[in-house]
């Protein structure tokens, strides 16, 4: 088409755009505005085991770091899990219970990346699902 692009370089921490998109672009991932948000009440739960149990959840490969959000610090398993719930865009979270870390994955659930864990043990892995209730929101 002849819309507009927006790209993020990782590498650059700075978004960019294109007048148009084409086969030839060299972007590993095409994301799409998909509209509004929906207007639903949502019931967030999060489980370690979706949608499958994953042993080593940490991303060896430098070069596949996903998409994830600032790490917040001094937080408990519930905060971190709050600060995902209210963000639409975010997946799954990472919690470390020994220094408090909360990593959140944005967009599509990822493995932690390896320079995030800073050398530490001890992370949980939570992905997000959601169950649409009845309820609108005002």
């Amino acid at each position: 088409g002849t819309e507009a692009v927006t790209f993020y370089r990782q590498t650059a921490g700075k978004f960019g755009d294109f007048p148009i998109a084409t086969g030839y672009d060299p972007l590993p991932v095409l994301c799409e505005y998909g509209g509004p948000l929906a207007t639903m009440t949502m019931s967030i739960k999060f489980r370690s085991n979706f949608p499958v149990f994953l042993a080593n959840f940490v991303q060896q490969n430098p070069l596949f770091y996903g998409c994830f959000s600032e790490t917040l610090l001094n937080v408990t398993p519930i905060q971190c899990a709050f600060a995902c719930a209210r963000d639409f865009a975010c997946r799954s979270v990472y919690f470390n219970q020994q220094g408090g870390e909360c990593v959140r994955m944005l967009y599509a659930d990822s493995l932690l990346p390896n320079s995030q864990t800073s050398g530490k043990t001890g992370w949980m892995r939570f992905a997000k699902t959601c169950t649409p209730t009845s309820a609108s929101n005002p």
